[in-house]
C-alpha cells in the first residue's frame, strides 16, 4: 500500500481519536453545567458548557466527514497491521508531524506556564521558523510583532485574557 493510502488510514485513526475526545467534552460539560441548571444559577443557553458542547459537536461532524473522505480514497483501519505503517512512521510527512506535536507541547505546558504571554509566543514563532529552515532576523522581528500584536488585541481591543502560567496554577 503506497504512502498516501496510509495517511488516509492515520486520518481515519485520528477522526475516531477526535470522536472520542469531543465525547468527553460533551459529557464534562453537561455533567458540570446541568446541575447548574437544575438549581436555576443558569440556563441551557447561558450554561458554561454550552459553547464547548457546540464546538465537539462540529468536531465530530468534521471528524465523520473526515472518516467518509478517506475511506472513499482508499484508507482502512486494517492498515495498521502492515509493514507499511513502519514506513509511514519514519517518513517525511511523519517527522513533520513529529517536530509540530513538539513544539505544540513544549509551548504549551513549558513556555505558557513560565513566561507572559508575549515571550513565550515570540519564542515559539522564532522556534517554529527555525526548525522549518525559515529562520532569519526577519523571522524574529515577525515573532515580535505578531505576539505584540495578538496580545494588544486580545488584551486591549477585545478585553479577552490570554494564556498565562496562572491558569495553570503554578
Amino acid at each position: 500500500m503506497d504512502e498516501k493510502r496510509g495517511w488516509l488510514s492515520v486520518d481515519i485513526a485520528f477522526a475516531l481519536v477526535l470522536i472520542a475526545v469531543s465525547v468527553y467534552v460533551i459529557a464534562e460539560s453537561l455533567a458540570t453545567s446541568l446541575p447548574m441548571v437544575a438549581s436555576e444559577q443558569a440556563t441551557y443557553l447561558d450554561m458554561p458548557g454550552l459553547s464547548p458542547i457546540v464546538c465537539a459537536v462540529l468536531l465530530i461532524v468534521m471528524a465523520l466527514g473526515m472518516i467518509v473522505g478517506a475511506y472513499r480514497k482508499g484508507g482502512r483501519l486494517g492498515w495498521f497491521a502492515t509493514a507499511d505503517l513502519g514506513r509511514a512512521l519514519t517518513g517525511r510527512e511523519a517527522q513533520t508531524v513529529y517536530k509540530v506535536f513538539a513544539l505544540v507541547g513544549i509551548y504549551v505546558f513549558v513556555l505558557w506556564t513560565h513566561l507572559p504571554f508575549w515571550l513565550s509566543t515570540s519564542l515559539f514563532l522564532v522556534a517554529f521558523m527555525a526548525a522549518f529552515g525559515v529562520f532569519s532576523w526577519r523571522s524574529l522581528i515577525v515573532a515580535c510583532v505578531t505576539a505584540g500584536t495578538l496580545g494588544y488585541v486580545f488584551l486591549e481591543l477585545f478585553n479577552v485574557a490570554l494564556p498565562s502560567r496562572f491558569v495553570f496554577g503554578a
